[in-house]
């Protein structure tokens, strides 16, 4: 069983399995769902993940929702080896 490095709001949260760290996306998917609703930002980051070259999951990132303007999203939209989740306001 493979053993993840996560972090939850930037504080280490312990050596998660996929299992466990699918159920606390959902939560943090929840939560910034939330979040987006009060708040209406242009785009609301619950979670990225590390990916090595072969597209495996190096480190996981949570958050409760992680308020980001276009400007900010795009910055971090694209880049190599990372997986993305956001919820994003519809213009």
């Amino acid at each position: 069983m493979k053993l993840i490095p996560t972090f939850i709001d930037g504080n280490f949260h312990g050596h998660d399995t996929i299992k466990e760290i699918i159920s606390l996306r959902d939560e943090g998917y929840e939560i910034a769902c939330t979040r987006q609703k009060d708040q209406q930002a242009d785009h609301m980051v619950y979670c990225h993940y590390d990916l090595t070259e072969d597209g495996e999951i190096r480190t996981v990132w949570l958050y409760t929702g992680m308020a980001m303007t276009d400007e900010e999203f795009d910055r971090i939209a694209n880049m190599k080896h990372a997986y993305i989740g956001a919820i994003h306001k519809l213009k």
